[in-house]
């Protein structure tokens, strides 16, 4: 588990990300963090894995407090997928690229080359292994950063609008493939978005608002409130709208309704 606690972060006095934040992540969840630009939500992903510092609070990561001294074997259980595919791609092609982590770890030719293969298989990557970058679209360059994270065998996936850039098939792909790891992988996934059709996809969702978190809970739940929405900037697709509008309507007293549009929206 995650536990984020009280964490306050400003770049300046004038630029403060977040006001006191604090929430868990469990174990095998997945978690979306939303807001709109300025909420605080991509700092969030920066602490996490160490690249900034907490002014006050802390985060404990599986019992263990992240800090300057633990943050190197901390960092060995979280991997992070970032917004642009093109600027975390680091090898020749896809092979180079998957391996790049083990080679820094040391792991013997032989048994790299195992794990290259196993874990791009696992991301239906093994037939491009020879691809090189330019030759790959957005989705799938992101399958190759994932791949390069299921090999260091790391715990928690984040996903930092890893989405935005990509087109619908793109989009699609690195969904399913988040599905994949949580559902048969047991990985513990945090998407870091703005985009709703996303979010209600995970299991919990917190909003963030100015650096504070004003809403937490299952993404039916949070969605309800459009006013809190609207405050936000964030604004629901219009088939969620439509769930939104039954929900305050004469149809909410119907639950196997109201189940079956959120559904619909969950299988499109």
């Amino acid at each position: 588990m995650i536990e984020v606690k009280d964490i306050k972060f400003a770049y300046t006095k004038e630029d403060i990300a977040l006001r006191g934040v604090s929430f868990n992540i469990p174990d095998d969840s997945w978690v979306s963090i939303i807001g709109h630009n300025g909420s605080g939500k991509s700092t969030i992903s920066k602490l996490l894995i160490n690249l900034i510092s907490a002014q006050k609070g802390e985060i404990i990561v599986d019992g263990v407090t992240l800090s300057e001294a633990t943050a190197p074997e901390i960092r060995k259980n979280i991997g992070i997928v970032f917004q642009n595919p093109d600027n975390q791609f680091v090898g020749v092609d896809v092979e180079h690229d998957i391996a790049f982590g083990l080679e820094n770890l040391q792991i013997d030719h032989d048994s790299m080359h195992k794990l290259v293969s196993e874990y791009a298989e696992k991301v239906s990557m093994l037939d491009k292994l020879k691809r090189e970058p330019h030759t790959l679209s957005g989705g799938e360059k992101q399958r190759v950063a994932i791949a390069g994270i299921l090999a260091l065998n790391q715990k928690y996936i984040i996903l930092d609008e890893a989405t935005s850039m990509l087109d619908p098939e793109g989009t699609e792909d690195v969904v399913n493939l988040i599905k994949t790891l949580k559902t048969k992988y047991h990985k513990t996934i945090i998407t870091i978005t703005h985009d709703l059709n996303l979010a209600a996809l995970s299991d919990n969702v917190i909003v963030l608002r100015e650096g504070k978190k004003i809403a937490e809970g299952k993404p039916m739940e949070v969605f309800a409130d459009k006013k809190m929405l609207d405050s936000s900037n964030l604004e629901l697709p219009f088939d969620l709208d439509f769930y939104d509008m039954c929900n305050n309507s004469s149809l909410n007293g119907d639950k196997e309704l109201m189940d079956a549009i959120w559904e619909y929206h969950l299988k499109k």
